[in-house]
């Protein structure tokens, strides 16, 4: 519940900066990469039901492609909308993460300044706009960072485990 209007208005800011990049998503890639491998690859899954790039003739086609995966999935279901829909999520992820990480030292309202002011670079809008695959190696990293920050204060293995698999995600991207 967000009860004093510092929190408020910090609050309606992010909010703001993010439906300005849910519209920026709604529109078709434009990227020269994205629209090379990033959706190259879950088009070509869509039209032909297999990996049909060849590493003799692509370079690419032998890099870790977790992301390129997911895409691809997501396209499947519904498209190159929803593979940019699944670039928003994570970007969400990413702030929702970095929300849980900055709140450690200063109050919501600042957190929610922080997470405005991060979403509104020129960095965060161009990997958000085209189908880039930053967004998702940034959630993983982050998890496993607050994975580990979890370790670090209870002990748990289990936070560990997820950290190592995290990592191993984001290494596979």
């Amino acid at each position: 519940e967000l009860r004093p209007p510092g929190e408020r208005a910090a609050f309606a800011l992010l909010i703001f900066v993010l439906l300005m990049h849910w519209l920026v998503v709604l529109k078709p890639e434009a990227s020269a990469d994205g629209l090379a491998m990033h959706l190259a690859i879950p088009a070509n899954l869509a039209a032909n039901h297999m990996m049909t790039f060849e590493p003799s003739r692509f370079l690419w086609a032998v890099m870790p492609m977790g992301a390129d995966w997911s895409y691809s999935i997501a396209y499947l279901f519904g498209g190159e909308y929803a593979a940019r829909l699944l670039n928003f999520a994570m970007l969400l992820v990413v702030e929702a993460l970095l929300y849980c990480a900055v709140r450690r030292w200063v109050t919501p309202a600042v957190g929610f300044l922080i997470l405005a002011l991060f979403a509104t670079t020129p960095m965060v809008q161009l990997v958000t706009g085209e189908l880039f695959v930053e967004n998702f190696v940034a959630a993983m990293v982050l998890g496993m960072m607050t994975a580990l920050w979890r370790f670090g204060e209870d002990g748990d293995k289990r936070f560990l485990y997820v950290a190592a698999v995290l990592a191993g995600t984001a290494m596979t991207t």
